[in-house]
């Protein structure tokens, strides 16, 4: 699936770069170009990863992937408040059996369908970014059908977050319908039961956490990746716990939900804390404000850009924020390319800050 995903990313820009003014199309085929670069480098990766396998003492179970990184053995875990189990996937850096050191982790929402996009991305940004561990928890593959389900479920954080009041109710109203249509010709159970993101965060930090950490060395650094909802709930998790992750990469967040109850969220939290500890990048796709099938209406770029707006304003002394309007993507081909940039985002800030330079700008590019 991410294959065509990528292939879809080229296809998309190609078609734009024949229409858009020319400065617009040179920068969207310097990003696809590095992009397309990368993507070659990490197929030649693919071989030497099964070589690399052979050597160390990974478990009989492991299997080779992108850039030499180690798939384990998938398990189950199912939370005490968690109505659903969770499939735990897991990928560990080429080096792991051959040192003791602990690794930062990478914990990916949505992983039924962003764990091969992650290990790719992690691949991909190769030395920009320290090896790390890939932890992706989603629904399990017999349970597909319920997937739109649960992640409405884990990701949102009220009951009421299809209420966008800002908006021309009616507009919105035909948006779900769209989106809803969708998801049930593609054989999808359509979602009705949201609100549950406080219940899966506690879940990732105080079960799956120290559980994984009894069997893998993972060190004390956690940055937290999600998409769409996913995005919806790493933003949330953001303004709830913040110590819960060192970074946050959040993509195309739809933080309109809810009655705007991230943006009242983000309030309540200036109100009563003077700093915000965290490396955080958000990243939307510039095609998202044209998607009239469901993006446009429930505005995942416009409710992303006035949160880091937002964020922006409060000028917290600890948070390095960035944020990135990627050229030509839409909804659907923004995780890869969003994984990517933002992987080397967070990192470079924090090696800026260790080497004493000036922090970055909120619309650095990289």
């Amino acid at each position: 699936m991410v294959w065509k995903r990528f292939d879809a990313i080229a296809a998309h820009a190609t078609r734009r770069s024949q229409s858009d003014n020319v400065n617009q199309s040179l920068e969207i085929l310097m990003d696809r170009t590095i992009i397309a670069v990368l993507w070659v480098q990490l197929l030649c990766l693919v071989g030497p990863a099964h070589a690399a396998s052979q050597q160390g003492e990974e478990s009989a179970d492991s299997r080779p992937a992108p850039g030499g990184m180690l798939i384990e053995p998938t398990r189950r875990m199912h939370g005490e408040r968690m109505p659903w189990q969770h499939e735990i996937q897991i990928a560990l850096p080429r080096s792991y059996h051959q040192t003791t050191k602990a690794y930062p982790v990478l914990w990916v929402t949505d992983g039924q369908q962003r764990f091969d996009t992650a290990v790719r991305a992690v691949a991909l940004a190769g030395k920009h970014i320290p090896e790390m561990i890939v932890v992706a928890i989603g629904a399990p593959p017999e349970d597909w059908k319920e997937s739109y389900q649960r992640r409405a479920y884990d990701f949102t954080p009220t009951q009421d977050w299809r209420q966008f009041d800002s908006y021309d109710k009616e507009l919105v109203k035909k948006a779900w319908q769209t989106i809803d249509e969708g998801i049930r010709n593609s054989g999808y159970v359509v979602p009705t039961n949201y609100g549950g993101a406080s219940v899966f965060l506690a879940f990732l930090v105080d079960t799956v956490r120290p559980a994984l950490a009894k069997d893998y060395r993972m060190a004390d650094s956690n940055t937290l990746v999600g998409h769409s909802a996913g995005g919806v709930f790493c933003t949330f998790a953001l303004l709830q716990a913040p110590e819960s992750f060192d970074k946050y990469l959040c993509l195309s967040p739809a933080v309109f939900g809810g009655n705007g109850f991230l943006l009242r969220k983000e309030v309540e939290y200036a109100r009563t804390h003077a700093d915000l500890k965290a490396d955080v990048f958000v990243g939307v796709g510039e095609a998202e404000a044209s998607q009239i099938e469901g993006m446009a209406a429930v505005g995942n770029v416009s409710s992303a850009a006035r949160m880091v707006e937002m964020l922006n304003l409060r000028r917290y002394p600890s948070l390095h924020l960035h944020f990135r309007v990627f050229q030509a993507e839409e909804h659907g081909t923004v995780p890869p390319v969003g994984m990517y940039w933002g992987l080397r985002a967070l990192w470079q800030s924090q090696d800026d800050r260790s080497t004493g330079a000036a922090r970055s700008a909120t619309d650095r590019r990289f």
